[in-house]
């Protein structure tokens, strides 16, 4: 059986950050052409998704924030299968802590920071080279 990719990341992260103390979570309705910002917060961490979409029909996704008295885990996608959406732009702002490490990956390779996305001040952001497919945003963190 061939295991999600997402759940795969969830299970490994599980297992890196062993001792949770804070874990919270949201699904979410994505819909093209109706753009909007998802928050989680937990810990005196807060990790928001901001988004522009087209194309396709509304997807379910999920907004994971995770997280013990040193580091976090914040996971954004779609939990059970790949997106058919099309990102005019996204951004994800990460408060109360410090990005050390950024994963995000459309439905069939990883995208190329400074090309796709960039990072500044604890914000990730598309960039205008991005070519508008992503699947999971994986973002690392310590307080």
């Amino acid at each position: 059986m061939k295991m999600n990719y997402f759940v795969c990341v969830l299970l490994l992260s599980c297992y890196l950050f062993y001792s949770i103390n804070c874990v919270e979570s949201r699904v979410f309705n994505l819909k093209p052409d109706a753009p909007d910002t998802v928050t989680v917060s937990s810990g005196g961490v807060s990790c928001s998704f901001s988004y522009s979409t087209h194309g396709g029909s509304s997807e379910n996704w999920e907004i994971l924030l995770e997280g013990n008295e040193d580091t976090f885990a914040c996971f954004i996608g779609r939990p059970n299968s790949y997106s058919y959406l099309y990102f005019n732009n996204f951004k994800v702002e990460i408060t109360g802590s410090n990005i050390q490490n950024i994963e995000i990956q459309d439905n069939h390779s990883p995208l190329i920071s400074g090309k796709d996305y960039e990072m500044s001040n604890n914000i990730v952001s598309s960039t205008d080279e991005f070519k508008g497919t992503v699947s999971v945003f994986q973002i690392f963190g310590s307080k």
